[in-house]
């Protein structure tokens, strides 16, 4: 008996079959999972390197080309972008679709591993960045303040960042502000001159009073302690006591040559001109969650 026979001679069976097939068409029409933004590993990565102070031109050469020159050989890859700016350097590496991008990221770690050792020494460690589609922000919240200004970022942290970590579904907050903290030091040229001292002896100072270190431990009866000695700085006044060097037998502390405030990071003119618009919390979701709920 072939198909058509059979739905001619048993109708009942074949009306059962597709209403069967219907229905078990509109179950999995509703558990069907909707993204927005579908989880999609783009084969890119970003290698980001910071070097504070330093001019574009010698980021491109003292940075961005040391760092292409070492990850270039990477098997797999297409591309190869970079820019190199005031500060900081970007090379993003593009790879072929297909390429296992786990196993070039160990690749492109192990090559800036060596690559270290040829960058300045001021300049921060490479970080490498993959693109995730979760990275991306699902949410926003602008908050103003017209008084607490300076403190808005603090009360975001504690009042609205914490809370919503707790939520399910979210897997990171970024609180962005344009007020970031800052300890200013401000040196006085011609006191540092006129004490035989340089910018380097300040900078020396800092590395060597501002750290803390272990010291052992401490064993009494059946109990073993860890022991530490703290030394980083807490307060304006333990800054401003530090010795940065001797002149005529004297010791000289930095409150005689520098001028010390705990102030705030010195603003671009965009952020000054939108600075009522206060500051803003982005919201970045898990992976493998599709809806975050905040309202609960």
């Amino acid at each position: 008996m072939n198909l058509p026979e059979f739905s001619v001679k048993r109708p009942v069976a074949t009306i059962m079959f597709y209403v069967a097939l219907f229905v078990l068409s509109i179950v999995a029409l509703s558990k069907l999972a909707i993204d927005l933004l579908p989880e999609i590993t783009l084969p890119a990565v970003t290698i980001v390197t910071s070097y504070q102070g330093a001019a574009p031109e010698d980021i491109e050469l003292k940075v961005t080309k040391i760092i292409e020159s070492q990850v270039s050989i990477t098997p797999g890859l297409k591309e190869m972008q970079s820019v190199s700016k005031e500060n900081g350097s970007v090379v993003t590496l593009l790879f072929n679709w297909g390429v296992n991008l786990d196993e070039a990221a160990n690749d492109v770690r192990d090559r800036l591993d060596f690559a270290k050792r040829f960058l300045p020494d001021d300049a921060e460690r490479p970080q490498l960045m993959k693109f995730d589609t979760n990275q991306m922000p699902i949410f926003f919240i602008a908050v103003n303040a017209n008084e607490s200004y300076s403190k808005i970022k603090d009360i975001l942290d504690d009042k609205l960042v914490e809370p919503l970590k707790r939520v399910h579904g979210v897997g990171n907050v970024i609180v962005r502000s344009p007020l970031v903290r800052q300890i200013n030091v401000d040196v006085d040229k011609f006191k540092l001159q006129s004490r035989g001292l340089t910018i380097f002896d300040i900078t020396n100072s800092f590395r060597s009073n501002n750290i803390t270190m272990p010291a052992g431990t401490l064993k009494i009866v059946s109990k073993e302690y860890l022991l530490r000695v703290p030394g980083e700085f807490e307060n304006i006044s333990e800054i401003s006591d530090i010795p940065v060097g001797n002149f005529k037998k004297q010791t000289i502390r930095l409150r005689d040559v520098a001028k010390i405030s705990d102030s705030f990071a010195e603003q671009t003119e965009y952020i000054r001109a939108n600075r009522k618009k206060g500051a803003m919390i982005i919201v970045q979701k898990k992976s493998g969650v599709n809806t975050v709920k905040i309202g609960e």
